[in-house]
């Protein structure tokens, strides 16, 4: 028997039919993709196959586009929007076009080829959301520009199209919000306005009083949970505890948000065998109008399954997986110190 769901921010539906759960061993591109590579342009040594680095966590005495270095960030070489842009904004009778502005840059994040978030040091993760955090004020400095995206594909199911396995994410600056966090601001405004709270802030209270049904893990200042309308198996969403309303306002938290991405790590392997994931980090527009009720969140959608004509067709999401049902089965797997350190 199905059951659907109503996402209280969005207002979205999902319907949830845990009959149609399959073996985990039947999802497809489970496991991580092995390629032999010849040359990969994001390792040491081979700064000249990038662009030239915007910034860089490097060695003192090292010069830019050296060797050296620990993390850095290149604009990307096949853009989707380019600063160089200008705006544009021109109607043709009903429909409006612009010229490609904005920015797309790849944080490459570590000077080791394979790492990956169970491997990197909790130091390692810190310094990628200290570039995040770099980056972001850097480029909200241009007014054109009105949102930033943070985006992680990992594995070839996921959507990662790139011949290496080099840890990178990307960073995309539009000159406009972009639907899908727009619906999210325009949902949590909403509630604000009738209960002049912060609709993510009574979401984590409430979960906080039942830790045993989504729950996944939470600290003094992160909380991981399955969301109650959950659109995938095993979604995850990572939520700071105190509110705000940009990603990057506040750097004092990424040593404990590293920690939380440890977690997240660890148990998503240790129960779905190293899937390919997609991951977001939702901020708030780039405009303190949204301060007082939007949240940012981070969300993780292990790519275990496949969308089809019902969701393309209805944007109705079928998850054959109940939150409650993955937050216990995340919960429960045991991580010793050993694995976070």
């Amino acid at each position: 028997m199905s059951i659907l769901r109503k996402d209280p921010i969005t207002g979205r539906w999902v319907i949830l039919i845990e009959e149609r759960r399959r073996s985990r061993r039947h999802f497809p591109h489970q496991y991580r993709e092995h390629h032999e590579e010849k040359e990969c342009p994001f390792c040491e040594g081979k700064e000249h196959l990038t662009p030239p680095e915007i910034l860089a966590f490097r060695d003192k005495n090292t010069k830019p586009n050296t060797p050296g270095w620990r993390l850095r960030v290149v604009p990307d070489k096949s853009p989707i929007l380019r600063v160089e842009s200008e705006l544009d904004s021109q109607g043709s009778g009903m429909y409006d076009t612009m010229n490609g502005l904005g920015a797309h840059e790849i944080v490459i994040e570590n000077n080791i080829h394979n790492a990956a978030f169970d491997t990197m040091s909790v130091k390692m993760i810190k310094d990628i959301f200290l570039a995040y955090q770099q980056r972001i004020t850097d480029l909200a400095k241009d007014i054109r520009l009105k949102y930033m995206l943070i985006i992680k594909n990992f594995g070839a199911g996921a959507g990662a199209v790139m011949p290496f396995h080099h840890p990178h994410s990307h960073l995309v600056a539009y000159p406009f919000i972009p639907h899908v966090p727009k619906a999210e601001c325009d949902g949590a405004k909403i509630y604000w306005k009738y209960h002049n709270r912060c609709i993510y802030c009574d979401m984590v209270a409430q979960e906080l009083n039942n830790p045993n049904e989504r729950i996944i893990y939470s600290n003094e200042d992160f909380v991981m949970l399955a969301p109650f309308a959950s659109r995938f198996p095993y979604e995850m969403w990572i939520i700071p505890l105190k509110h705000s309303h940009i990603f990057s306002a506040d750097d004092t938290l990424f040593e404990s948000l590293a920690l939380t991405f440890k977690e997240f790590i660890i148990r998503m392997n240790a129960v779905l065998s190293i899937p390919p994931y997609n991951l977001v980090i939702h901020s708030a527009p780039l405009s303190d109008e949204f301060a007082e009720f939007y949240h940012w969140h981070i969300e993780i959608r292990p790519r275990i399954n496949l969308a089809a004509g019902f969701e393309w067709g209805s944007g109705t999401y079928i998850n054959a997986i109940f939150p409650e049902t993955a937050a216990k089965e995340l919960r429960e797997v045991e991580i010793k110190s050993d694995d976070i350190y």
